[in-house]
């Protein structure tokens, strides 16, 4: 016959602190670890051993007496729901740390971009550090960049289109869609938040500059608004109006025919967005 163990209580743990150094195993791989100082401070750590692909493993949940008994084997049976399904749980904290470290919030994130897409690459890269600075972070900035979700992005392209300036919505979907990739690629995201947006959901088709002749102005409002991005939201000033604010991203078009990371200052032929995001999420 099969005696089913007690379970473990935190008056036992008390104990085996008390007995100086343990390491012991309290079910589920989740095991009960300190050394000699620590047990004689009360303290200890919780850590889930287990193996994936043949391989042993160990993530460290918390510490105790912070993280509880019941607690700790909360945390062990969510990451054994994960490692279930292949899951590596200690190489995803390992990356979760790496990615506060490096990019805590979406600001740094739009600083390390700028580093090594914008500046090395950009003939006038301050044009593009604007756009960051006076539309995305002021709503973005401070969240850490796993925490942005699609409605984050829409506020941003909406304050910018209700502020008269679509041009700049279209852009800003460009770099926020970009950055966010290269969040992907480097595995602090899963996925970019960005990625269902079109420029309809941003400031509308856009009209070549160069074959518009009155993209600069040089005509009447209603010939020149005709040049602009066509948006069912934007009835502010064209470019070469007072008030307007679209003209933040003039000159900061790449130098010569060099195709980079994103195509700041230009219109029509930019990369497109495949997915239009549902009314839903908005």
């Amino acid at each position: 016959m099969i005696r089913q163990q007690r379970p473990i209580t935190d008056r036992e743990l008390r104990a085996w602190l008390a007995a100086g150094a343990v390491d012991r195993g309290v079910g589920e791989g989740l095991t009960f670890v300190a050394g000699a100082t620590a047990a004689q401070a009360g303290k200890a750590s919780w850590i889930l051993r287990y193996r994936l692909n043949g391989r042993s493993k160990e993530k460290v949940l918390g510490r105790y007496p912070e993280l509880s008994l019941r607690d700790a084997r909360e945390r062990v049976r969510q990451d054994r729901a994960q490692i279930e399904r292949g899951i590596d749980v200690a190489a995803a904290k390992q990356a979760e740390k790496a990615l506060i470290l490096e990019v805590p919030t979406v600001q740094r994130l739009g600083e390390a971009w700028l580093k090594r897409y914008i500046q090395p690459r950009y003939k006038h890269p301050e044009v593009v550090a604007r756009v960051l600075r006076k539309h995305i972070n002021p709503v973005l900035g401070p969240m850490a960049p796993p925490g942005v979700q699609q409605a984050h992005v829409d506020r941003v392209l909406t304050r910018i289109v209700a502020g008269g300036a679509p041009t700049v919505a279209n852009d800003a979907l460009r770099f926020m869609s970009r950055m966010f990739r290269m969040a992907v690629r480097n595995h602090w995201i899963e996925r970019t938040p960005a990625a269902d947006f079109d420029l309809l959901d941003a400031g509308g088709d856009e009209v070549s500059r160069d074959r518009c002749p009155f993209a600069h102005g040089s005509g009447t409002q209603e010939q020149v608004r005709a040049c602009q991005p066509r948006h069912p939201a934007f009835s502010g000033p064209a470019p070469g109006v007072a008030g307007d604010r679209g003209g933040d991203l003039a000159g900061a078009a790449p130098s010569g025919a060099q195709r980079s990371d994103l195509q700041a200052g230009q219109f029509a032929k930019r990369a497109s967005f495949t997915r239009s995001v549902k009314e839903s999420n908005r």
